[in-house]
């Protein structure tokens, strides 16, 4: 019974989350526009004046609004106007010079992680806008957890775990590609570039003189929540909001197989599921059980005297845990005039993973810390399951709530 009202009281905190997950949302990838910058780009092969980006393989370039028409180059630069914010970064994936089958060599830039990945499934995204003229067949991202310092035209025994193989190129427009990731835990650096073996691409280029130089801008990497499979009761006439992202991850919905809208409205009685599964590789994210049912009017009871409580918890609804001295502790404590002890007390994240948990105490002092180290700002479910002594009997209580935590 208590499992049971613990999964719809996480149903309800998802639902009201999912109206606004992509505050929570925290892109792994510093600096994934280039905005930051050192100085301003006046020249070519400039990535390095953004801050967290360098050139580990020939010299990929860097473009600013407050520079790029200062740029003088020996072969013609496409340079496109930027679709997000001021700056974005160039690279060559391929350079065939007179040839049509093969790259004399290819340029690679390196970025850096906010910290080192854990063990999880990852969403890499990034826009790419190139010359609209040529193409080529393999764009890829290699996660490594050293600096690679300087790999040449042509890095050899190197594995990616990201790759596109489809033509890359003759865009009329900025493409995001998508995707998700596994097997990256441990890595601080991530590198693009074509790791793809030489001799083996695919080039298309009407003027061979030139390469296939495409601009990147806007990337992102998030962690993929856990798989989680929740059931929950409605009435018909209720609706249950989807959305289009989870965690600043675009998502879509399947309804008994079926594709489903964002949102969810109860017409007929009957029980379905609704599937949310991630855009770009078909990931499932967490089922759904809904049952729908005809709601019945029932006269209100005749109110019953209220009793004195014999016990009163006091949890409080929000805390900080950032060191600064005001309201760092999750602090619970009991005035009873019976014997009283806390058996258990939990508290789970959104996603109903376990962050914090204490046994047999009458006081609890939690400093929002969890074996992840401390835990992100957003909102918590408490569960507590204490006893009492009264008039001989031992009886065992469980109470539930939500508290709210803050920077």
């Amino acid at each position: 019974m208590v499992i049971s009202k613990l999964k719809k009281y996480y149903f309800l905190i998802i639902c009201i989350l999912s109206l606004c997950q992509s505050a929570g949302t925290q892109n792994l990838i510093l600096n994934p526009s280039f905005e930051d910058q050192s100085d301003c780009p006046d020249d070519l092969g400039e990535l390095f004046k953004a801050r967290h980006w360098k050139a580990v393989g020939q010299t990929p370039d860097l473009f600013d609004t407050c520079g790029s028409d200062q740029i003088i180059s020996p072969i013609p630069v496409y340079i496109p106007d930027p679709e997000f914010d001021a700056a974005y970064a160039s690279v060559l994936i391929s350079f065939p010079f007179r040839l049509r089958n093969d790259t004399i060599f290819r340029e690679y830039m390196q970025g850096t992680l906010s910290n080192t990945l854990v063990a999880a499934s990852y969403y890499l995204t990034f826009n790419v806008l190139s010359s609209p003229i040529n193409r080529t067949n393999h764009l890829d991202v290699y996660f490594s957890p050293n600096d690679l310092d300087s790999i040449g035209p042509y890095p050899k025994n190197i594995s990616p775990q990201f790759r596109i193989n489809e033509w890359i190129g003759n865009y009329s427009t900025w493409q995001k590609h998508c995707g998700c990731i596994e097997n990256i835990e441990g890595a601080n650096f991530f590198t693009l570039g074509n790791f793809n073996t030489p001799g083996q691409d695919s080039v298309e280029f009407p003027n061979t003189e030139f390469s296939n130089r495409i601009h990147i801008d806007n990337f992102g990497l998030y962690q993929i929540p856990e798989y989680v499979e929740l059931d929950t009761c409605i009435s018909i006439g209720e609706c249950y909001d989807a959305g289009t992202a989870f965690n600043g991850i675009p998502v879509y919905h399947l309804i008994d197989g079926e594709g489903l809208r964002d949102d969810f409205c109860a017409d007929v009685v009957g029980e379905f599921e609704i599937s949310t599964l991630i855009k770009g590789c078909d990931k499932t994210l967490r089922k759904i059980k809904v049952e729908v049912v005809v709601e019945k009017e029932e006269p209100e009871p005749e109110p019953e005297p209220e009793e004195e409580p014999l016990c009163k918890i006091y949890v409080p609804n929000s805390f900080s845990p950032n060191g600064d001295g005001v309201n760092d502790f999750f602090k619970v404590f009991a005035n009873c005039n019976l014997d009283f002890q806390i058996k258990k007390c939990s508290v789970y994240n959104r996603w109903g993973g376990l962050v914090y948990q204490g046994f047999n105490t009458n006081e609890i002092e939690w400093d929002g810390r969890s074996n992840d180290g401390l835990i992100q700002s957003g909102v918590y479910v408490w569960v507590f399951e204490y006893e009492i002594l009264n008039k001989g009997v031992l009886e065992r209580r469980v109470e539930m709530g939500d508290i709210a935590v803050f920077p």
